[in-house]
């Protein structure tokens, strides 16, 4: 049986300030090619490409890429993203081939599982997308839109497949042609998304700490960002007074901002509770920045919180930034620390991946739990290399890692046996709970932490989730973070990057909502990383 790679070719054409690296290499199997006016896509797959159990149930050759989608059947699938309205988005196909297949079965999509457990179970079709006779050629979804660019995603099925008659429809040869009903351009690539990006960061810290970040924004400035510093009390009390102040800075052109870092712990600066589907009261910061529609789910400003309870925290963690800063391309050594759990792929293997694109230009580290090396004691003695980034996969605890040798942990204790370098890591933390704002949690200690002698230790940033997160999405969008991360300026335009890697390689749009949310950056968006 011939392997199929279905790829997701979103070709994103370079801009001088953000240059993408998400473009995958395009194969036989499907063709995705863009013209002004509109993008097609071809598949060129074959019916030795599908095969049937004794119980009727179908397979799909080993390597194709399935949606992931709760209640729904894994189907094959293609996603383009583009910027238009979603009404305004259409989409028309050439069936060639057809083949039928009576008597057969999909697999479905019935649990969602997460990495602390508390796995969401959905043993009911989703009635939307399975109601009618067969399952549609392709759905279109709308995320809102980035500083008035709306995103949408288009996805296409060469199978239409029917749960009560038992039976599907292949289409190996089917062609997509996706354009706009307007008949104007249809963007498909990251220049456009970035048009309106400027160098403008806002930075709103409780008024006590003010005159703290002074010489920290003269220093920003002689890199060539605008920098305003905006006491909280001046926005507001709450969430929404807040939110609605800096969406008035947002709309004014003159104020017009494309980073902030919010200042201080959850209970310092307010903070947002949202229902996610791991938790009903998700600490998140994300919703300051959807200036959109109501149902706008994406944020418009590379942010991040600083996490703080006093001067010296404040002062301890600029420190840092311009120590990271000051030693660009002189630390070239990467940490990579993968639990021995996961499926199809394991923690290791999506570990695998996500070094890859940085292999050839750092020192690879790796730490994995099946082996016994793996300790709380090296990963302490991985301190005193030249460490620029830490990568982990695995279980957290909100105080730990719990993914080391024999179940062993690396606590908030450890950190204090931590050798003083001076220049820190950035740390892209794929765990539970770890991420929480709050004082005492695991990303707030590897940002404040001193050790036993009394010296700055830990990390420079720290990007992790507040809260119980989902085993692969953000695993995923941590493989676009490294994937970028030598293309982009900054530390927040390499997330940014790695929310739209998300988006084009995942099928589960709940999921990606939810990500955004669980998922937050503590420390400077604007940390400058080594280009390439």
């Amino acid at each position: 049986m011939p392997k199929v790679w279905f790829i997701f070719a979103l070709f994103f054409l370079c801009f001088h300030t953000f240059p993408s690296e998400d473009k995958s290499d395009q194969n036989r199997q499907v063709n995705v090619s863009y013209t002004s006016n509109q993008i097609n896509v071809n598949f060129a797959l074959s019916i030795n490409d599908i095969s049937k159990s004794s119980e009727d149930v179908v397979s799909f050759a080993k390597d194709i890429n399935l949606t992931n989608t709760l209640k729904r059947a894994k189907l094959p699938y293609q996603v383009i993203t583009v910027f238009s309205k979603l009404g305004d988005i259409k989409v028309e196909y050439e069936l060639g081939d057809e083949y039928e297949y009576d008597g057969s079965q999909l697999a479905f999509e019935t649990i969602k599982k997460y990495r602390c457990g508390n796995h969401v179970r959905a043993m009911e079709p989703d009635e939307e997308f399975h109601q009618k006779n067969l399952t549609p050629f392709y759905t279109i979804e709308t995320l809102g839109d980035f500083r008035n660019m709306p995103i949408s995603r288009v996805i296409v099925y060469p199978i239409r497949y029917s749960i009560k008659e038992k039976r599907f429809l292949f289409y190996p040869n089917i062609k997509f042609t996706i354009s706009d009903k307007h008949q104007s351009i249809i963007q498909s690539n990251m220049t456009t998304i970035y048009e309106t990006m400027n160098n403008r960061y806002l930075i709103v810290s409780p008024r006590v700490y003010l005159d703290k970040f002074i010489t920290y924004a003269d220093y920003k400035r002689s890199h060539g960002f605008e920098v305003d510093l905006v006491a909280k009390e001046e926005l507001g009390n709450n969430f929404y007074e807040i939110k609605a102040s800096l969406k008035k800075r947002y709309l004014n052109p003159l104020t017009r901002f494309s980073y902030a870092m919010l200042v201080g712990h959850e209970n310092m600066f307010p903070t947002e509770y949202v229902k996610t589907s791991s938790s009903d009261q998700t600490p998140s910061d994300h919703n300051y920045f959807t200036f959109g529609e109501d149902q706008d789910a994406w944020a418009d400003v590379i942010y991040s919180r600083m996490t703080i309870k006093n001067e010296q925290d404040l002062e301890g963690q600029l420190e840092k930034f311009m120590d990271y800063e000051a030693e660009n391309n002189m630390h070239q050594d990467v940490l990579a620390l993968a639990s021995d759990e996961g499926e199809n792929p394991s923690d290791k293997e999506m570990m695998e991946t996500l070094l890859q694109p940085i292999s050839d230009h750092y020192q690879i580290n790796r730490m994995f739990q099946e082996d016994s090396e793996t300790t709380a004691l090296n990963v302490i003695k991985a301190f005193s290399s030249d460490l620029r980034w830490i990568y982990y996969l695995g279980h957290g605890t909100g105080n730990a890692w719990t993914s080391l040798f024999d179940n062993k942990s690396f606590t908030t204790l450890d950190m204090r046996k931590i050798s003083y370098n001076q220049i820190k890591p950035v740390l892209i933390d794929i765990s539970c709970s770890n991420g929480r704002f709050s004082i005492n949690k695991f990303g707030e200690r590897f940002l404040n932490t001193n050790n036993q002698a009394g010296e700055s230790v830990g990390v420079a940033s720290y990007f992790g989730g507040t809260v119980s997160i989902s085993w692969q999405a953000p695993a995923i969008m941590a493989q676009g973070i490294s994937q970028n991360s030598l293309s982009s300026k900054t530390l927040g335009e390499a997330i940014l990057k790695g929310k739209f890697y998300l988006l084009n390689h995942y099928s589960d749009l709940a999921e990606i909502k939810d990500t955004f949310l669980w998922m937050h950056l503590q420390g400077d968006p604007t940390l400058t990383l080594d280009g390439i």
